[in-house]
C-alpha cells in the first residue's frame, strides 16, 4: 500500500486520514466476523487494506482526473500538453 500512497498522494490525502479509513474498515470487519468465517485476523486486515485503497482511489480521480461535460470523458487533469481543457475540443 506504500507504493500506492508515494505515486498518487501529492497533497490529496494525508497519511493519518489513510490510517483512519483503514481503521474504520477493520472495525466494520469485526462486527460482522464470526467465528466460521475462516482466518480471522486475515479477514479484518483485508477489508482494512480495501477502504484504505478505495480511499487512495477517491482522491485520484477526485484531484488528478477531470471531467468533460459535454462528451462525457474522464482524463488526466495534467497531460503532455499540460493544458486543462477536453482533449478532444476542436481547436
Amino acid at each position: 500500500m506504500g507504493k500506492y500512497l508515494d505515486k498518487v498522494t501529492t497533497g490529496a490525502i494525508d497519511f493519518d486520514d489513510l490510517c483512519q479509513s483503514f481503521l474504520i474498515g477493520c472495525s466494520e470487519a469485526v462486527a460482522i466476523a464470526t467465528s466460521n468465517m475462516g482466518e480471522l485476523l486475515a479477514l479484518v486486515l483485508q477489508k482494512g487494506r480495501w477502504r484504505a485503497l478505495n480511499e487512495l482511489g477517491k482522491a485520484y480521480r477526485r484531484d488528478f482526473l477531470q471531467s468533460c461535460h459535454q462528451c462525457r470523458v474522464d482524463t488526466k487533469q495534467f497531460g503532455e500538453s499540460g493544458a486543462v481543457g477536453c482533449p478532444f475540443e476542436k481547436g
